[in-house]
């Protein structure tokens, strides 16, 4: 039972011949059972109280029906219903929100008892731009935050402005000529005269290169040319290094080897060294990690999951210990690890609510309406329970937390996710800093001797907290996790080192795997929507949408269909964004649209070089490195100049190719000139090549497979169909028009209607919204790209070797002299009229 009370017991029951007068009901509240007979032969479907009952929570209770003496008794369902009388809501939720002409929200009210801020009122600039957001309490201004923009609608400074004068917050932004961010500032106020500030160079494909923190370290990233880190380097000012990074990948950009050293916390002048290699099944989903010596000799350590199709983990060993998992319907069931089992209960919305072991509830979550634990219950070593009450606001953050005597009050930024500081007895106890972005570069303890320490955040390439350094640039603080989120205890050195006399000590520093907040109560992170456990590798209750058609469309995608699973069994490659989807390394979400260039040979194999050179094409690379592919059956030469013909093509560039039959490790491509029924491609050098004669960037085959299989999902209408051109919305050129007839020919696109794009930076775009463009003078073959708008100008600059700019008409002087800029860097080729 959920909590304690008198409830009444339903029954319901269909009609049936020679019905039982006396059906012998029985129940029970965890004691002996109650006898309640029950005259069958009336109330047929409906509902039959058999009494009141008192429960206690978390007892099991239980109804049954026995066969009776005489006629015949039939069962259908029970309900209980508690009785509430005399009982106030103190749970209620009441939001208002108000709105503009234009759609732009105006006002929040928060109505819940004991909501700390009462009304959100925002207010915008002329173009619909986020001018200031105030805060009240009744008539009465909490916190106030203002934005500025600059000609382009990128911010450049940000206010938070608390009337308590606890922790005013001041940032400012400078850019680049590409509106890439170059310096960050984080103060106090505006006239602050000792700033933390950070500065950043980029990449000619607009890449982090540099960045310089506050404390003087820099970080130092290099890519391979399809986007993924290839190092990552953290020094000091004056050389001493912090942490290190070098990455391979594997042709479906799993990262596969990772070579770490990192400054030990504990001792400035000793390191944590580690290779730790990478191991996937077949679906990319994580199999094995290993944990070698500096050298990559020795193994210390070995983690190996199993996983089910649905992506359930259903076998494991970490830390030299193995734990088996049953599931029902993709919720955890039972964990059995070394002997001993936990079952786990969820409620009627398929929410976990109890962990039970050893006859005992050992973990109870307690939700209110909006999927969102208000109360966990763990019971502790020495037998006592130990209990976290949560709220939340208006906007689904979290506003206080309350362990024991200890409450902790937050305050964000605006409306944002971003938390700027916590509060303990009054009193501010932490603050953080970000960038424009929404990174975390930096927080601010607040000791009790009114003094403050402040600690610098450094990620590693999956965007885990690694280490906080100090003012002086060593680690104060370094920390490791597995594969799924749990604590990597030899990796953990300085201020959150485990201490065996202290197991409950307070955390430094909360903020760490997927660079999200830990919970050490619950040892759960907060992932936005819904809470996730590392110990379990799983989120607690499961995914869904408001929206009817959002959340039917969870079902069917691969990559969301398990409703509980965590990054589609990859956490490795997978970055939890919200609670909803995970964004891998190469910036595809949930699986999709990913942002990475074919041909980049970020694999590094043993004996071959690691990537092309920056001259040499993919095919160039093909030809050097003939055995690359594997088992392929398929003319090399004139495989090659198709890539020579596709060049340097961005993500989603589809080009014409011959068709042929082929294989390729183990994957088969139907040779009959249409798509195998699985969506089976073979990956060549990065690219992938389908049966029907197409060769596209893809970030692997699995993952190119789902995404083809989406194209024909969405497809309205018969192969026979074709495309059109909407001439309602504007006119499109020839060369596009004629990359259109091409595309009507292509049964994945039939149906689909073609229109001239409004926005600058695409071609055209389709009844989907999906925005296109057109490349190339109209000799060569067949190719496009598809896109999100956002995206749109960062792609338009990745043009291919032989490729062509055919319209640069209503670009800015700056846009212009970008892709001149990116033809130079790449020795490509463009011109504009």
């Amino acid at each position: 039972m959920p909590a304690d009370g008198k409830y009444t017991v339903y029954v319901r029951y269909p009609a049936v011949t020679g019905a039982s007068t006396a059906a012998p009901y029985s129940v029970s509240t965890g004691g002996a059972p109650v006898s309640k007979p029950v005259n069958q032969t009336t109330g047929a479907g409906t509902w039959v109280s058999v009494g009141q009952y008192t429960f206690a929570e978390a007892t099991t209770g239980s109804v049954s029906l026995t066969p009776a003496t005489t006629g015949t008794v039939v069962a259908d369902a029970v309900k209980v219903v508690r009785d509430n009388t005399g009982e106030a809501d103190a749970e209620k939720k009441d939001f208002t929100y108000t709105y503009d002409t234009n759609g732009n929200l105006l006002q929040i009210t928060d109505t819940q008892p004991g909501a700390k801020v009462s009304d959100y009122l925002v207010s915008y600039s002329g173009l619909n731009q986020v001018a200031k957001v105030e805060e009240k309490k009744g008539t009465a201004l909490l916190k106030t935050t203002t934005y500025t923009y600059n000609e382009n609608g990128a911010p450049v400074t940000r206010s938070f402005d608390d009337a308590a004068n606890k922790d005013d917050q001041f940032s400012s932004y400078t850019y680049d000529v590409r509106d890439l961010v170059d310096e960050v500032k984080n103060g106090k106020s505006s006239t602050d005269t000792a700033p933390k500030i950070a500065g950043y160079t980029h990449t000619a494909r607009g890449e982090t290169d540099v960045e310089t923190k506050a404390n003087g370290n820099t970080v130092d990233s290099d890519y391979y040319l399809d986007g993924l880190v290839s190092s990552q380097i953290e020094k000091k000012s004056n050389g001493t290094l912090v942490s290190q990074h070098a990455m391979e990948y594997s042709p479906n950009g799993d990262r596969i080897k990772d070579t770490a050293k990192v400054q030990n916390a504990d001792n400035h002048a000793a390191y944590l060294e580690n290779v730790f290699a990478y191991t996937f099944d077949p679906l990319d989903r994580i199999a094995k990690v290993e944990k070698k010596d500096a050298a990559g000799a020795t193994v210390l350590s070995t983690e190996s999951y199993t996983h089910d199709p649905a992506g359930n983990v259903v076998a494991q060993t970490v830390a030299g210990q193995s734990t088996s998992y049953s599931y029902d319907r993709n919720r955890l069931l039972t964990a059995t690890t070394g002997g001993s089992t936990a079952s786990y209960t969820y409620d009627p919305f398929g929410r976990l609510s109890q962990v039970s072991a050893g006859g005992k509830v050992i973990e109870r979550n307690t939700y209110d309406g909006y999927d969102r634990i208000i109360k966990h219950r763990q019971l502790q070593d020495d037998g006592t329970t130990k209990t976290t009450d949560t709220s939340f606001d208006a906007l689904d953050r979290t506003s206080s937390k309350v362990e024991g005597t200890k409450t902790t009050n937050y305050s964000y930024l605006g409306l944002s996710g971003e938390v700027l500081s916590e509060e303990v007895a009054g009193q501010v106890t932490a603050s953080y800093q970000y960038s424009p972005w929404g990174s975390r570069l930096s927080q601010v303890k607040f000791k009790t001797d009114g003094t403050t320490e402040d600690s610098y955040y450094g990620y590693n390439p999956h965007s885990d907290v690694e280490t906080l350094t100090s003012e002086g640039g060593d680690t104060r603080s370094t920390y490791g996790y597995t594969a799924y989120g749990k604590n990597d205890d030899d990796r953990f050195t300085g201020a959150d080192k485990p201490e065996a006399q202290n197991p409950g000590k307070e955390p430094y520093n909360v903020y760490r795997f997927n660079a999200k907040r830990w919970d050490q109560s619950s040892e759960s992170y907060d992932m936005g929507f819904r809470d996730y456990s590392p110990g379990l590798n799983r989120f607690l209750t499961r995914d869904a949408y408001n929206g009817a058609t959002a959340d039917l469309n969870l079902g069917p995608d691969p990559w969301t269909s398990n409703r509980y699973a965590f990054a589609g069994g990859n956490p490795i490659t997978g970055i939890e964004l919200d609670g909803h989807c995970f964004v891998a390394e190469d910036e595809s979400r949930c699986g999709m649209e990913a942002h990475r260039t074919a041909g980049s040979g970020s694999t590094a194999t043993t004996g071959q070089t690691s990537q092309t050179e920056p001259d040499q094409s993919p095919a160039d690379w093909l030809q050097d490195h003939p055995d690359s592919g594997g088992d392929i059956d398929i003319n090399r030469e004139a495989f090659g100049n198709v890539l020579k013909d596709i060049g340097w093509m961005g993500l989603g560039a589809v080009v014409a190719a011959a068709g042929g039959s082929l294989t390729g490790g183990g994957v088969t491509v139907c040779g009959t000139g249409l798509l195998c029924p699985a969506g089976a491609v073979a990956v060549v050098g990065g690219v992938a090549i389908s049966a029907a004669g197409t060769a596209v960037a893809s970030t692997g085959a699995s993952r190119f497979g789902n995404d083809w299989g989406r194209l024909f999902n969405e497809t309205s209408g018969s192969a026979s169909s074709g495309a059109s051109i909407d001439p309602s919305i504007g006119s499109i050129r020839p060369s596009e028009q004629a990359t259109v007839g091409r595309l009507a020919g292509r049964s994945e696109y039939s149906g689909r209607t073609f229109s001239a794009s409004p926005h600058e930076g695409a071609d055209f775009l389709d009844d989907l919204g999906r925005t296109y463009d057109a490349m190339g003078d109209g000799t060569k073959a067949v190719y496009f790209k598809e896109t999100d708008f956002l995206r749109s100008i960062d792609h338009h600059l990745r043009k291919g070797n032989d490729f062509t700019v055919i319209d640069m008409t209503g670009y800015a002087p700056p846009q212009v002299e970008l892709v001149s800029n990116y033809v130079t860097d790449f020795r490509r080729r463009s011109s504009s009229k």
